[in-house]
């Protein structure tokens, strides 16, 4: 399709690929519209301009699985600003549980709802876990919503469970380390995080 009003087409990519481990015999149907999926993605780069990916770990992935050009493809955050990331040690003590939750710190996430779960299991003697909060704050809040989250934790006297990694490029290594891994959205269909931790 020609472009003629001269105006930039860019695809956005969110996520990689939730298929490409099953078994074509007991998952034809969803490995064949992956299949299809990733030609599509393919086949489109000659057709915009280019595509936008939320992380690098997306483009890692985009790069390795669909054969886009890598001159086609960049990185742009979700309008999130990292304003809270700690180095913390890559291994988890495995006497504590690690209940990991990923998610960018605006009301709609919730993560407010898990500060307070958190603090109904401390109040019942529940107290060896620990929470991995990985996301930042929306740019227009300019740290305000971090900022709430954190102050809250702080008043219920929580800061023993919670861990704030900001935004992160190891995502899927903080991943693999989740013990549970908490999604407390007020108002999503499904978010994409859950697919991904599930692989």
């Amino acid at each position: 399709i020609k472009n003629t009003c001269n105006v930039k087409l860019y695809q956005f990519l969110h996520c990689h690929n939730y298929y490409s481990t099953l078994s074509w015999v007991k998952n034809f149907r969803e490995k064949l519209c992956s299949l299809v999926y990733r030609k599509s993605v393919f086949l489109s780069q000659f057709f915009i301009d280019g595509f936008i990916a939320v992380s690098d770990g997306v483009i890692r992935q985009f790069l390795l699985s669909c054969g886009i050009m890598p001159y086609k493809i960049r990185r742009i955050y979700l309008g999130v600003i990292n304003s809270t990331s700690h180095n913390y040690p890559p291994r988890h003590d495995h006497r504590r549980i690690i209940i990991g939750c990923v998610a960018f710190h605006a009301q709609f996430k919730g993560v407010d709802i898990l500060i307070r779960a958190v603090e109904i299991l401390k109040n019942r003697g529940v107290s060896d876990f620990e929470v991995w909060q990985i996301g930042g704050g929306l740019a227009t809040a300019k740290g305000k919503d971090t900022e709430m989250l954190q102050q809250l934790v702080k008043r219920k006297c929580l800061e023993p469970w919670f861990k704030w990694y900001g935004v992160r490029q190891d995502v899927d290594a903080l991943m693999d380390e989740f013990d549970i891994y908490v999604q407390p959205s007020r108002n999503e269909a499904i978010s994409l995080t859950i697919a991904e931790a599930m692989t």
